[in-house]
């Protein structure tokens, strides 16, 4: 497991992210690598549809200051507020963003080398499987308009929809991010990863 004296990773906190997840550091590795790879979706969207651009910087943010990225958190505040009193945010100011989202990243897999084998791998689902039916991907299509109009709600319907999806479903890897993201009511993020389990699941 990484060391808090030694290990290192641009612009965050370790010691704080850890604490903040009541200390354990494989779940905080866990949530940190999952918030910094789904970042580069969030940033393209906030490139593409510029009118959620506050809520991703606000998602963002959040997430950042939980798990301890504070150049992050502080980079997605000011586009936050730039979004919000209606200013153009560039391309060069979301690179800019960007470009310590990749850092921290970079140096995160550096440290995680030589913690993966401590980290309980999810279950992969079998190989093939029949397609979701039809209610099953309404279900979905509701949390996703749930998710997209920030209802808290959401999570009480991820939960009664998880009852009624099949075990290999509820097994998917993409799944699990999107309870994760639920439940720390990053709907944005947990949006993005509704979209991929569709797709892959559908």
């Amino acid at each position: 497991m990484f060391d808090l004296m030694v290990d290192h990773i641009h612009g965050v906190n370790l010691g704080e992210g850890v604490q903040r997840l009541g200390g354990n550091k494989t779940k905080y590795l866990r949530v940190l690598l999952s918030f910094l790879n789904n970042q580069s979706d969030q940033m393209i969207f906030a490139l593409t549809e510029p009118e959620k651009g506050e809520n991703i910087m606000y998602a963002c943010r959040e997430t950042a200051e939980n798990v301890g990225a504070e150049d992050i958190a502080q980079q997605a505040s000011l586009l936050e507020n730039k979004y919000k009193e209606g200013q153009k945010v560039t391309n060069k100011e979301l690179q800019g963003l960007m470009e310590l989202i990749n850092h921290a990243l970079a140096d995160f897999n550096q440290v995680v080398n030589s913690t993966l084998d401590h980290i309980e791998k999810p279950q992969e689902p079998a190989a093939a499987h029949e397609p979701l039916e039809q209610s099953a991907l309404d279900m979905l299509k509701e949390l996703e308009e749930s998710l997209h109009n920030y209802d808290v709600g959401a999570q009480d319907k991820l939960a009664d929809i998880s009852k009624s999806l099949p075990d290999w479903v509820n097994q998917m890897e993409e799944f699990r991010q999107l309870q994760e993201a639920v439940n720390k009511f990053d709907f944005s993020i947990a949006e993005s990863h509704l979209k991929h389990l569709r797709d892959k699941a559908g």
